[in-house]
């Protein structure tokens, strides 16, 4: 699982530790000892931060299933059962990630294209004009 969306790692770490009976707060501090990524570094953060105000509400994420999945942990830590809503979140992010690989594909070939038209389309053009550009040159 090396590069799989954090948002959907740690959706996935969550679930996996609701469902074997842990804690929200115990399955977020597993997913910051075991995982390093942008997510795992504000888990501490997050979680100090509901223990002062009560509150994890941050307006900087900068993805709409990022936001959903921060107000979801806020109400498992409010003692919330989220187990089924988590699970509706994982299939919305697994279904955006395979959205944007799609989207990526699609563009992959007019990508490839480019060294194409760049370093061999004219390499092919010497080849059929060189015999030419020697007819011509002999003619004279």
């Amino acid at each position: 699982m090396e590069d799989i969306n954090p948002t959907l790692r740690l959706t996935l770490s969550l679930r996996h530790h609701l469902l074997m009976g842990w804690s929200v707060k115990a399955a977020l501090k597993k997913y910051h000892e075991s995982v390093q990524d942008e997510i795992a570094q504000q888990i501490p953060g997050w979680i100090q931060t509901w223990e002062t105000k009560g509150s994890l509400i941050s307006k900087n994420q900068n993805s709409i299933y990022r936001q959903s999945l921060i107000l979801l942990i806020e109400r498992g830590l409010a003692g919330e059962s989220i187990l089924a809503q988590l699970q509706s979140l994982e299939g919305e992010v697994s279904a955006a990630c395979l959205e944007e690989i799609d989207q990526h594909m699609r563009k992959l070939p007019y990508l490839l294209m480019i060294p194409l038209l760049l370093f061999q389309f004219p390499a092919y053009l010497i080849l059929l004009l060189a015999p030419l550009f020697w007819e011509f040159m002999s003619a004279f």
